[in-house]
């Protein structure tokens, strides 16, 4: 439940379900495993990958389509011209909106 919070950058379990929880139009998820080893979590992905019948795919993670983007700053509320403001010379804007996302969901801990 902890993990949600922080992805979702909300101390609200409603409000971080509704921001980043899966619903009837969810098309993609992102699993995120815990585990003491490395044998831990490999088993743990292969056994989500069977129950969900999909492959592990990591790639997932980097795929910002223009839906994504648009998600990803409306959940974090990130509007355009912070996203300029901290936008870098030569940068992909969709590095500066990770580096954002993670900067209110780390906020979280001082906000406590």
């Amino acid at each position: 439940m902890e993990i949600l919070l922080y992805i979702a950058a909300s101390r609200q379990i409603g409000e971080a379900i509704q921001r980043v929880g899966i619903s009837s139009s969810t098309e993609k998820i992102v699993g995120i495993l815990v585990g003491t080893t490395r044998d831990e979590l490999l088993h743990a992905t292969k056994s989500l990958a069977r129950i969900l019948n999909q492959k592990s795919d990591d790639d997932l993670i980097d795929n910002w389509s223009p839906d994504r983007i648009r998600n990803v700053q409306s959940i974090f509320e990130i509007r355009d011209m912070e996203l300029k403001a901290t936008l870098r010379a030569g940068e992909a804007k969709t590095k500066a909106i990770e580096r954002l996302a993670t900067e209110r969901s780390a906020l979280l801990t001082v906000r406590k």
